[in-house]
């Protein structure tokens, strides 16, 4: 038998149905939810963003994308680290000849 009371109220021992004294306390039932706590870091960037202003807004994101134009800058593919245009060159490979030299001498 579940008997509920509030935190305030004196203890219940004695237990309505049977009158004997075998109530006790279980606390281990409760569960709380705190509305403002963050779960994920993509929800704590969500709230962060929506907190800034205008300006401030505009402001990260223009510096949110130099970085990446940077960071694009910097990467290069280890199979085309000169940026050169495979795709026009492996688009004049139409003989067998071709190909095998492409592949044998990389040219």
């Amino acid at each position: 038998m579940v008997v509920k009371q509030k935190m305030n109220d004196p203890l219940k021992k004695k237990c309505p149905e049977c009158g004997k004294m075998k109530l006790y306390q279980d606390l281990s039932g409760q569960h709380t939810f705190v509305y403002q706590d963050c779960k994920t870091l993509g929800h704590q960037a969500e709230r962060n963003n929506s907190r800034m202003g205008k300006y401030e807004l505009q402001e990260k994101r223009n510096k949110d994308g130099a970085v990446e134009k940077a960071r694009a800058e910097k990467r290069k593919s280890w199979y085309n680290p000169e940026g050169q245009d495979l795709k026009k060159q492996l688009s004049d490979i139409n003989t067998v000849e071709k190909k095998h030299q492409y592949i044998m001498e990389g040219k």
